[in-house]
């Protein structure tokens, strides 16, 4: 199954194709969001990936926290994100933080950092260097490339793969 998982933003969001079946990452990037709905528009159904998972802000968030225009602007675009996929009955999952560090870390108070060993202890050591995972330009490892929100975006695709296609790493 494929996933297309995305860390929706305020201007750019990073979205991020993976492989549950070969537990591989096929695509990652992180474009502005007008980009990503035009390649989303594009898509043809069930062609390019199998399942969409977003994450989104917590509905407790409001009680807690300010909720500004730039946040406001993440949900718009985690909404637009679906309409451009719904016309082609792609299924779509929601996943705010919380779930997503619960399933990731087992602990819903782990921050960031957590959640990057948690991934990269997931994978498989196969690249160069300091971590493995990682690797290096020479020898990459599965996780070569992912960097700043391709994290938040792969973590929701792993969240997703626990949860639903039960095959755990």
């Amino acid at each position: 199954m494929i996933i297309l998982a995305i860390d929706p933003g305020f201007g750019k969001s990073a979205w991020l194709l993976f492989n549950s079946n070969k537990m591989q990452i096929e695509f990652a990037a992180i474009f502005s969001n007008a980009q990503i709905i035009e390649s989303l528009s594009r898509t043809k159904p069930k062609t390019g990936f199998d399942i969409l998972a977003i994450e989104i802000i917590n509905n407790t968030f409001s009680r807690t926290r300010y909720i500004g225009p730039e946040i406001m602007m993440t949900q718009f675009w985690a909404g637009r994100f679906y309409q451009a996929v719904n016309n082609n009955n792609i299924e779509t999952f929601y996943y705010h933080r919380k779930q997503i560090v619960t399933t990731i870390c087992g602990n819903p108070t782990a921050n960031d950092s957590d959640i990057r060993q948690a991934l990269i202890g997931r994978f498989p050591a196969t690249g160069a260097g300091k971590r493995p995972q990682i690797g290096t330009k020479k020898k990459p490892g599965p996780l070569y490339g992912i960097h700043k929100d391709l994290w938040s975006a792969l973590a929701v695709a792993v969240t997703h793969m626990e949860l639903f296609c039960r095959q755990a790493f």
